[in-house]
């Protein structure tokens, strides 16, 4: 082990990926089926879905990148990257469904008050003390401790095509705010930057 459980933070793709084997090996269902019994469902969620197969990525919104040419020059990656390359797997959404998501999580929805409170124990991440980004970790979630609009838990992610960000702001002036930003190249702006600038706008001036 890189550290005992609890006193450190890793970011780990086989880590996740034994997390789905483990769930389908204990309910004996597929990856697609639990989140859809424990997520979309129960959320109403209509364009959240495990993408299997090449072919579910084409039904995606183009994404452009240059990790999978020779020369470097961006393209359309669907039709060329394959979903099960993603240890993790990949899952396809909507900005409005990410933050529905995220909303639900924080509201209680989806967990137990207990099981939320071990998810948002954060620790500190090895090399991530300077400011404005003082990052913390926790079960699939980091905090900025640095913010300027106070507490925040988000997640961000990319690949060959797209880049995204969502996070969510329990404190902020008048309610609870989830935000998500998707980029479709992963060639050209951050998602992160992009949301910076949303959320500025949304929060106003900095705590």
């Amino acid at each position: 082990m890189l550290f005992a459980p609890g006193e450190s933070w890793a970011y780990s793709n086989i880590g996740y990926m034994l997390v789905v084997d483990i769930l389908e090996r204990v309910t004996g269902q597929t990856f697609a089926q639990v989140l859809a019994q424990c997520v979309t469902q129960p959320l109403a969620l209509q364009r959240t879905l495990v993408l299997e197969t090449i072919d579910d990525l084409r039904a995606c919104v183009p994404g452009f990148g240059s990790e999978v040419t020779e020369d470097g020059n961006p393209v359309d990656v669907r039709g060329r990257y394959h979903p099960g390359w993603c240890a993790p797997r990949l899952i396809s959404s909507t900005p409005g469904e990410i933050t529905r998501t995220f909303d639900a999580l924080f509201s209680g929805q989806l967990l137990a008050a207990e099981t939320l409170r071990q998810m948002l124990t954060l620790v500190p991440l090895p090399d991530s003390r300077e400011p404005p980004m003082v990052i913390d970790g926790c079960m699939g979630l980091f905090s900025n401790a640095a913010s300027r609009y106070g507490r925040n838990y988000g997640h961000g992610g990319g690949g060959p095509g797209y880049d995204l960000t969502a996070d969510i702001y329990p404190d902020a002036n008048g309610g609870r705010i989830a935000v998500a930003v998707f980029v479709d190249t992963s060639s050209g702006p951050r998602a992160g930057d992009l949301e910076d600038a949303v959320v500025g706008q949304l929060l106003g001036a900095p705590r």
